[in-house]
């Protein structure tokens, strides 16, 4: 924890393994933190296999203290996390499954729901869509989902466009899809704050499909 205005460290908190991404809640003073993700091809070795987000408080006098923390049962290593600041909840999802939850941190209840509307009894292990990160824009959340090849249990390959995922901030329905191709591996994603526009980071294999592309929705 920095001070913009002095530039000097104020504090820091030993968290454990493999923070990856942070999202904040400014009025109540509250950070919240993911784990680092199973790099793909290397699950075991990159990436911690913890269950757990993290919340802690922070204050000018005090500096990051420990608050509470969410445990998670339907997917580890949960990376992908932001924080909507009109209903107060947390929202997150892991690289290694097809699912996103909602964490209301004032009781800590925990909702599911699956980002495959195809498979939406698929229950837990499923990664063909592999979502990276989220981006609240209330009332809608944005989802970026790598895609790429994947192959089933009985060795079917099968190719998954990337995508980008629409969906209610309340219930989390889809509300619609945006797809690239196959190999374009949708990554960082940004929403406007004056503009009904999303902005998103295309680390594609090869040169075509690598980029950034701007998404409008009404």
């Amino acid at each position: 924890m920095y001070s913009l205005e002095y530039d000097e460290l104020i504090s820091n908190y030993y968290v454990g393994d493999q923070p990856a991404l942070l999202a904040v809640d400014e009025l109540n003073a509250k950070l919240y933190v993911s784990r680092m993700m199973p790099m793909s091809g290397n699950d075991h070795d990159m990436g911690s296999e913890t269950t757990k987000i993290q919340e802690l408080s922070y204050t000018s006098e005090s500096g990051l203290e420990f608050s509470q923390e969410f445990e998670l049962f339907l997917f580890d290593a949960p990376h992908a996390i932001d924080f909507d600041n009109v209903y107060g909840n947390v929202y997150t999802a892991s690289n290694t499954n097809d699912y996103i939850a909602k964490i209301n941190p004032s009781n800590g209840s925990i909702d599911y729901v699956s980002l495959d509307p195809n498979n939406e009894n698929q229950g837990a292990g499923i990664n063909k869509l592999k979502p990276l990160q989220i981006v609240t824009y209330a009332p809608y959340i944005f989802v970026s989902c790598t895609g790429g090849q994947w192959t089933d249990n009985y060795g079917n390959l099968e190719d998954i466009p990337g995508q980008i995922q629409m969906r209610d901030i309340d219930d989390m329905s889809l509300i619609q899809t945006f797809e690239f191709n196959t190999f374009s591996h949708p990554w960082h994603i940004d929403a406007s704050l004056s503009e009904n526009k999303v902005f998103v980071a295309l680390a594609g294999d090869v040169q075509e499909d690598s980029g950034v592309s701007c998404l409008e929705f009404g």
